[in-house]
């Protein structure tokens, strides 16, 4: 009983029709009611922002007989939404063959903002690369090409799909014209400016040009200092030239 009421998790036990038979104080707070006994005094399904994730739910517990980390909406006191990660088990008493539900509640709110901060922010990224009118390329800490933008496309005369297997660290062309030094700085960590350099896309894409260009490099990195992209900038000057 002690463990049961200090953990910091909420636990809970409720019929199958959604009558709450016990809970900690954890989740009485969880859910910002003004006791255990307001709590008591609810039904389950009347938890849920939305009816269909209470049908899924239950429908998993039943089929499965146990359920982890079932992400769902859940209505405070209040009426604010939370999130929260439920993981139940179904159980069946022995004596009396009543089948109740028993598991853990996790507050998985912050999370889930933090998830939807990180969507949107990758995505007005995406937004910017995409639409920049400067040469863009997007490569992984590997060298791997994950994204490029029109202006890019349009530089070279290849499309992404093109170069969905080409390496940058791999490159003997780059290696050859020198640019290797300055490139493998630029996956170390460090912002580079490139010299100008003429430099024709493979020939094993059948298509491309040659083009005079310089570039800045730029590695993205963490809030943990590791390098996530390494974004390669192209100014093309082939006509001063």
């Amino acid at each position: 009983r002690s463990l049961f009421d200090r953990v910091p998790v909420g636990l809970y036990r409720t019929t199958s029709d959604g009558r709450i038979i016990d809970v900690n104080q954890a989740f009485v707070q969880m859910l910002g009611y003004p006791s255990r006994e307001a709590l008591l005094s609810a039904n389950a399904v009347e938890l849920y922002v939305n009816r269909e994730d209470r049908e899924r739910w239950a429908t998993l517990v039943v089929v499965t007989g146990t359920v982890l980390s079932f992400e769902v909406q859940l209505r405070r006191w209040t009426g604010e939404p939370i999130w929260g990660a439920l993981s139940t088990r179904r159980v069946e008493d022995p004596t009396t063959g009543r089948v109740y539900y028993e598991g853990i509640l996790e507050d998985i709110t912050e999370r889930k903002h933090a998830e939807r901060a990180l969507r949107e922010s990758e995505e007005r990224f995406r937004t910017i690369v995409e639409q920049a009118p400067v040469s863009i390329q997007v490569m992984s800490p590997e060298g791997w090409t994950v994204q490029v933008n029109r202006a890019w496309e349009q530089l070279w005369g290849v499309t992404a799909a093109d170069v969905r297997h080409y390496n940058m660290l791999r490159d003997e062309q780059a290696r050859t014209l020198g640019m290797m030094p300055y490139v493998e700085r630029g996956f170390r960590g460090e912002v580079v400016s490139m010299p100008p350099v003429a430099y024709h896309t493979p020939e094993s894409l059948k298509t491309g040009r040659k083009r005079w260009f310089q570039a800045q490099i730029y590695p993205l990195k963490n809030e943990r200092g590791e390098i996530r992209n390494v974004i390669m900038m192209y100014e093309d000057i082939t006509e001063r030239k």
